[in-house]
């Protein structure tokens, strides 16, 4: 096996293809009952040295706390450097555990890069055709929305917030 590790400038992760959603204009088609599996994580974070941004996609990733906790665990075990990460999500879902996650690993960039900037980019998407699937959705995703996004512009303080 070869033990050196490698440098990425980005890397991107689908966390999950689940999405509570069914967006005309999304390109990852159909939501399926999909997690990324944590032998993937290993496989994967076992063989990086420092990664400078660490993108999440999905499906909608705060559905998948689950895997995000698990990257942070392969991150502390093969002590991976990160730079500065990011997501996008609907907005729809705000899940506390998920966030802890992120605060996480707000901490180990701070701890990488030794200084205490904000690393992480939370982007909340609020395009006309999200709009669109929240409505199409009901009135329960509309109240999940308005309260994920006042819950989220709470975090202000620990990740950067684009809405």
């Amino acid at each position: 096996m070869n033990d050196k590790k490698v440098k990425l400038e980005n890397l991107a992760i689908e966390l999950t293809k689940r999405c509570n959603l069914d967006c005309a204009h999304c390109l990852k088609g159909e939501s399926q009952k999909v997690d990324i599996s944590k032998e993937t994580i290993d496989s994967i974070f076992s063989q990086i040295d420092t990664i400078g941004r660490l993108f999440f996609t999905g499906g909608e990733p705060t559905l998948a706390s689950e895997a995000l906790e698990n990257i942070i665990e392969a991150i502390k075990r093969y002590n991976v450097s990160i730079i500065e990460w990011g997501m996008d999500t609907n907005g729809t879902m705000y899940s506390t555990r998920f966030y802890k996650a992120l605060a996480e690993l707000e901490k180990i960039c701070r701890e990488s890069t030794k200084n205490n900037d904000m690393h992480g980019t939370i982007c909340i998407s609020t395009d006309v055709y999200h709009r669109e699937s929240i409505k199409k959705a009901g009135l329960l995703a509309r109240g999940r929305y308005n309260r994920s996004i006042k819950e989220t512009e709470n975090l202000k303080m620990f990740f950067s917030l684009m809405i």
